[in-house]
């Protein structure tokens, strides 16, 4: 068979110029050991790969003489295999010719020197030999050291493209640090760092090429940072960033599948997460320092899924799966809870049942987690400590009083007083003058033969005479009426009332007319009315500290003597006023004026009705009287925090008020 194949390669090879020189097919078996130890170390992992083990029989036969010339290979080959019994399989994509010359040689060896001549490949499958085109791999590149230096504890980057996994291995091998990079997370780091930290150079020189690093018990991680690069280390625009800084979470990402989000918080955050039902969909986002419950509320809003904690396990699930709601307790701090309740909008609790826990001033809330995130964010707005005001308030009134007063007193044997002194003498008052004697005081005036303002010989008064003359003038008086301090919350009326309750007998006649005569039937019932004081005080703090105050004032008082047979006449005063003041402002409101003219006439019985002497008997005195009631307010404001203290003792002993009372 094989001197058929060379015989017709004769042919061909004349054609083309060649010729077969010889050729000797005689072929006896050998030592296949030997041929082992021939071909092994020929073996090369990619060109010639053979399983000298399974070597058959045949490949052991000797080939006596081969000469050949131009020969096109894959028929030598082929030809090898036919007449040595070797299963080979020869590629049709061979086109070298070979020129050969080999003699006194096993089959294998000959077919293995023709595949290494011609730059052939051979491998093994069992007894099976495939032959083809050999193209040597590729060299491998050395990995390029990264640049990076330690003097002491400070570092030295100079990167220019270096493979991120060879970066963190170089810094890891000259710090000592564990560091470990995420996986599927890879790329190239440049920058120039000089005698920096360690983290503070990790920090910035990842951050420059899209990195980040992370910290947790000792280990380092690196991760991609807020950009996403394509396969070809491009910016395709998207983002995907989440860290976990101290159990609070930020994010940057854009168009980013839920579900995979909610694994990464998972991931970083390290907690028990259970998912029945995760919301389909994508996401853009940029939060800061928000707790995992909030992120959550913020990633399930709008959609069925929701989640209940249960001890250290977060479990997410269908609104509608049973035993997915969750109860709570919202502790109120300074508003009370039956107040809180009429306030919530209808639109959060809707699904969710809410009811008031006095004992505890608190909401219990029986909803999903959401609903109760959304609640406690709004009772957070509103449960500010309410300000708490005192008002001061002093009602005066100024009565101005014009007294004028001149006359005289005469009497005789009987003195006016026990405290009449004999003799003459004059007393001058801060508001006039008395002049008051006896009968042998006024005698010495009026000597025989003296003169007292051109007037003589007047006669001898008795001893047991008396005079006073009165000489007065007197005005302005000012009352207190009241000094009411009253404290309130902040937009809460408050109040305070000073008076008296005046009985009087009303007396009703009845006529009931009988088949006779007419019958009158008289009843007597005792009505009532009040003379009070009263004021009140409706305060409103802004946002500016600046206090809104509606005050009514009303006084009330009688006009003259009480008689329970005569209803009283009442006076009536009333002031109604709205102000505005800053704290410890004083503000005075008045205009409420009273005025009346009293008349007075002291006369000695018989002789103050004598015409014209009688004025020598007689004492007037006119009393004008003008009252105004004025109003001084001054509001304090407290706002329940660490000043207060303070500013109530302050106040306290501006009002001489004992403290330790």
């Amino acid at each position: 068979m094989f001197l058929l194949l060379i015989i017709s390669q004769l042919t061909q090879a004349q054609s083309n110029g060649s010729k077969i020189i010889s050729v000797d097919t005689s072929s006896s078996g050998g030592e296949n050991s030997q041929l082992k130890n021939t071909l092994r170390p020929m073996i090369d992992s990619t060109q010639i790969m053979l399983n000298l083990e399974e070597l058959p029989e045949s490949a052991n036969n000797s080939v006596k003489k081969l000469n050949v010339r131009r020969m096109d290979v894959k028929n030598l080959l082929r030809g090898l295999g036919r007449e040595y019994d070797l299963n080979m399989i020869v590629d049709n994509d061979i086109k070298q010719r070979a020129t050969v010359r080999l003699s006194n040689l096993p089959a294998m060896e000959a077919v293995v020197h023709i595949c290494e001549e011609y730059g052939l490949q051979i491998s093994q499958s069992g007894q099976v030999f495939r032959i083809g085109k050999y193209t040597p791999p590729k060299p491998k590149k050395k990995p390029r050291i990264p640049d990076i230096t330690r003097t002491d504890s400070l570092l030295t980057f100079d990167l220019k493209g270096n493979e991120l996994k060879n970066v963190v291995r170089r810094v890891s091998e000259i710090t000592g640090e564990n560091i470990v990079i995420r996986n599927g997370v890879s790329g190239r780091v440049s920058g120039f760092l000089q005698d920096v930290p360690f983290q503070q150079g990790m920090n910035t020189i990842l951050k420059n090429s899209g990195f980040i690093i992370r910290e947790r018990e000792g280990i380092y991680t690196v991760d991609r940072s807020g950009r996403s690069m394509s396969k070809n280390g491009e910016d395709n625009g998207k983002s995907f960033w989440v860290n976990v800084n101290d159990g609070l979470i930020s994010m940057d990402v854009t168009k980013a599948k839920i579900p995979a989000l909610i694994r990464e918080i998972a991931f970083q955050t390290n907690v028990n997460l259970i998912n029945y039902e995760l919301p389909q969909g994508r996401i853009t986002a940029k939060t800061t320092d928000l707790t995992l419950e909030e992120t959550l509320a913020y990633l399930f809003r709008g959609t069925n899924v929701t989640y209940r904690k249960e001890n250290d396990i977060y479990i997410i699930g269908d609104k509608s799966t049973s035993g997915i709601a969750t109860n709570e307790l919202i502790e109120l701090q300074h508003i009370r809870a039956d107040v809180a309740i009429g306030l919530i909008p209808q639109s959060i609790i809707q699904g969710a049942t809410v009811k008031v826990v006095k004992e505890q001033n608190g909401l219990m809330v029986i909803g999903t987690n959401d609903i109760i995130l959304e609640l406690k964010s709004f009772i957070e707005e509103i449960d500010h400590p309410t300000p708490q005001i005192l008002i001061e308030a002093l009602v005066v009134d100024l009565k101005s009083t014009d007294l004028f007063e001149l006359g005289a007193t005469l009497g005789y044997s009987q003195q006016p007083d026990s405290g009449f002194a004999s003799g003459t003498f004059a007393t001058f008052m801060e508001d006039g003058l008395t002049i008051q004697g006896d009968g042998p005081s006024a005698n010495s005036l009026f000597e025989i033969d003296g003169d007292l303002f051109g007037i003589n010989n007047l006669g001898v008064l008795p001893d047991d005479f008396y005079y006073r003359i009165n000489a007065l003038s007197q005005e302005g008086v000012m009352n207190v009426r009241s000094r009411p301090q009253i404290s309130t919350l902040n937009g809460h009326k408050a109040s305070i009332e000073i008076g008296t309750t005046q009985y009087y007998i009303l007396k009703s006649s009845t006529p009931l007319k009988s088949q006779q005569d007419v019958v009158v039937q008289e009843d007597e019932r005792f009505e009532t009315i009040e003379a009070n004081v009263s004021l009140e005080i409706t305060p409103w703090v802004s946002a500016s500290g600046g206090v809104t105050t509606e005050i009514h004032p009303e006084f009330n008082t009688p006009v003259g003597d009480l008689n329970s047979d005569v209803p009283p006449t009442i006076q009536s005063r009333v002031l109604d006023s709205t102000v505005r003041l800053k704290d410890g402002e004083t503000i005075v409101l008045g205009g409420l004026i009273q005025e009346k003219k009293i008349r007075n006439l002291n006369k000695v019985p018989i002789l103050g009705d004598i015409p014209l002497l009688g004025k020598l008997f007689t004492n007037r005195s006119t009393d004008k009287q003008k009252s105004e009631l004025v109003i001084f307010l001054t509001p304090h404001v407290f706002y329940g925090d660490d000043s207060d203290s303070r500013r109530w003792r302050e106040l306290r002993e501006d009002l001489d008020v004992d403290i330790e009372k």
